[in-house]
């Protein structure tokens, strides 16, 4: 398991460097097209990233997942919040490459002040690769 250090600055977009993982995953910087300093690399079924974010007043909000996937199926993931899982998964389609990424979004409620989010790969194959999550309140 990898604890991140400290909390992000107060930002919407959350980089995967700045957050806890465990299980088969890594940050990587191998193939381009990614921002920050690298992507989360999700090996196998249970892997998992998770972020404290700043959520400002609570409430609604979308969480949307910048990533890639040369995989030729989706690769689902469950999400959770706080805890409690959000009412989907999200499918993350594949994208064609491991540099060519796209977003995959979902509704949730975020919880004043700091809230937690969780995605854990919910296949063999592990999830996408993951650049980054950006919360929008």
């Amino acid at each position: 398991v990898y604890i991140a250090k400290s909390l992000s600055t107060p930002t919407n977009i959350y980089q995967p460097e700045e957050a806890s993982f465990s299980g088969d995953v890594s940050i990587s910087n191998y193939n381009s097209g990614f921002t920050g300093s690298g992507y989360l690399n999700m090996g196998g079924e249970g892997s998992w990233i998770e972020w404290s974010v700043i959520s400002g007043p609570g409430g609604p909000c979308k969480l949307e997942f910048r990533y890639a996937s040369d995989d030729s199926n989706s690769r689902e993931s469950k999400v959770t919040v706080n805890g409690l899982q959000v009412t989907h998964m999200l499918s993350f389609a594949p994208t064609g490459s491991w540099r060519t990424y796209r977003f995959d979004s979902l509704n949730a409620i975020c919880s004043p002040g700091i809230s937690t989010i969780r995605l854990t790969a919910s296949t063999s194959r592990g999830g996408p690769n993951i650049d980054y999550l950006k919360i929008i309140l």
